[in-house]
């Protein structure tokens, strides 16, 4: 094959690859806008409804009259388990334990920068401290990836 031939079939390889890793990063960028989809009625600082209550079981045991506390268990989509906490009547702080692998802290930091991280041994916790967000993951030999698998975050009411 002649020399400008071979140089056109690079250059349009090139450009393929170019164009497929954008594509690609693109749809991995745009993941974590869903994170919390369907979710948005129960972040902190939201009041707390009839609505929301009958999707959720409120503990009378856990109950101390000032905070409440309430689950939602799913089988299905992102998290397998909610946990609410409420001060008078207001969400205050929101729990959830993420189905295997569904969510990374590269997800994490997309939507709310980078965080603080602290390793010890195969854990791996992440804060957020301008959002009140922490997650907790697994740290492969114990050191620090944005593709950590997290198992569980938690957002708490910044202004309590």
């Amino acid at each position: 094959m002649p020399f400008y031939l071979r140089c056109v079939v690079l250059v349009f390889t090139v450009t393929a690859m170019v164009v497929m890793g954008w594509i690609g990063s693109v749809r991995f960028l745009s993941r974590p806008s869903v994170i919390f989809a369907g979710y948005e009625e129960i972040l902190p600082g939201q009041t707390w409804t009839t609505e929301i209550a009958l999707h959720f079981y409120c503990d009378p045991h856990r109950s101390s009259g000032q905070y409440d506390y309430c689950t939602y268990a799913s089988a299905n989509g992102t998290f397998s388990w909610v946990g609410v906490t409420l001060l008078n009547g207001v969400i205050n702080q929101v729990n959830f334990i993420i189905i295997d692998n569904r969510i990374t802290a590269g997800d994490l930091a997309n939507l709310w920068g980078k965080p603080l991280v602290q390793l010890s041994g195969a854990s791996a916790n992440f804060k957020w401290p301008k959002t009140g967000a922490t997650a907790q993951g697994w740290a492969a030999k114990g050191k620090f990836s944005y593709f950590i698998p997290l198992h569980a975050v938690a957002l708490v009411n910044a202004t309590s």
